[in-house]
């Protein structure tokens, strides 16, 4: 990585971060997955660890994985989201998600597995490398609407950049979410419509969901044009 990149993304965590506190959210970041499970199941136990960070089904920690809790000013958890590196083994996303999408399930309701699939897009067909993928972002409803969003989101990529300076970022969306425009308040700057089918096992109700990604370029640009408050519309 530059050094114009590192003073960048360093220069925008800081502003992001004193965006953050300023909205009263305090973030704390680690890589105990163990400790973000117990604290998870503590402030939203109604929707547990998303699958990928799941530390009872995968090896997580310093190397390979971070999360990000947010709490308000009384303690509360009121924001989660983590980042992990995903090993492609030389295949790009589309062959490896062609096989492996079951690991990426909706947080809630519990969709029927048998019924999902997986379709892939041109951009998971030119992704490979060293890939991360971005998820478990909730963020309580009093902080919805907000441009907390774009900042939160925004400093995980840079965050994970600063880590571990990846190929690419990758994530999932529901449908009616991406719609809204969260994927670009979130500073995703590609996305792609038709790549996961979930139907719920309690009501047969179909969703479907975006990919979403960017590529190390990308992520560079967005914090670029991001370090003040104005940044994150």
């Amino acid at each position: 990585m530059t050094i114009q990149t590192t003073y960048t993304a360093t220069r925008f965590l800081a502003c992001a971060d004193a965006y953050i506190r300023s909205q009263g959210v305090f973030p704390e970041t680690g890589a105990d997955f163990s400790s973000y499970a117990h604290q998870l199941k503590a402030a939203r136990p109604e929707r547990p660890i998303a699958n990928p960070f799941c530390p009872a089904r995968h090896f997580l920690g310093q190397g390979n994985g971070f999360w990000i809790l947010g709490r308000d000013r009384y303690g509360e958890v009121v924001h989660t989201q983590a980042m992990r590196r995903i090993d492609l083994a030389d295949q790009p996303l589309s062959d490896f998600l062609t096989g492996q999408f079951h690991q990426f399930p909706l947080a809630e309701p519990e969709p029927d597995l048998a019924k999902a699939r997986y379709r892939a897009g041109p951009g998971a067909r030119r992704i490979a490398g060293d890939t991360c993928y971005h998820g478990d972002f909730w963020l309580t409803k009093s902080y919805r609407g907000t441009r907390l969003s774009a900042a939160l989101s925004r400093f995980a990529q840079a965050l994970c950049l600063l880590h571990w300076r990846p190929d690419y970022v990758f994530g999932f969306m529901p449908d009616p979410i991406a719609f809204g425009g969260l994927a670009e308040r979130e500073g995703y700057m590609h996305t792609e419509p038709f790549s996961l089918r979930w139907r719920l096992a309690a009501t047969g109700k179909t969703v479907e969901c975006f990919l979403v990604w960017q590529s190390r370029a990308d992520i560079e640009h967005i914090i670029g044009g991001s370090v003040t408050g104005d940044g994150f519309e």
